[in-house]
């Protein structure tokens, strides 16, 4: 017969120590990170944080106009969705968000200790199009 046999050390370092899971979809407006991350978020039973839900009036001015966003514009919003994720750092979260490039990444989780699995989610340009030209 085995025994299963723990120190007690080891038991407080994995209560105290517990790394949670961050799940990021990013890539461009129409792959579909939301509509994914959002029944994933679902599935797994994890947090959501929809990354569009952060940009400031101006940004989303800029959008509707068909204003590229430019870097200083994405700090503001990276910024917003990292407190955010520091706020639910003892949750397992899926996030839903373009960060196309490395330094918006990185902004993105600074400070946040956790296990980040990051997907890139991709599509055809015909397939992208399609979607663009069909949302509300």
């Amino acid at each position: 017969m085995t025994k299963e046999i723990r120190s007690f050390p080891t038991l407080i370092y994995f209560r105290y120590n517990k790394m949670y899971n961050v799940i990021i979809l990013f890539g461009v407006s129409g792959c579909g990170k939301s509509l994914i991350g959002s029944q994933l978020s679902k599935d797994l039973q994890f947090e959501f944080i929809e990354g569009d839900d952060f940009h400031s009036d101006e940004n989303i001015q800029k959008m509707k106009n068909n204003i590229p966003l430019n870097d200083d514009d994405r700090e503001i919003w990276l910024d917003r969705i990292n407190k955010e994720l520091y706020k639910l750092r003892n949750k397992n979260v899926v996030i839903a968000c373009s960060a196309l490039k490395e330094i918006y990444r990185k902004r993105l989780v600074s400070g946040i200790e956790a296990k980040i699995d990051w997907f890139c989610l991709k599509g055809t340009f015909d397939i992208i199009k399609e979607r663009l030209d069909n949302r509300d």
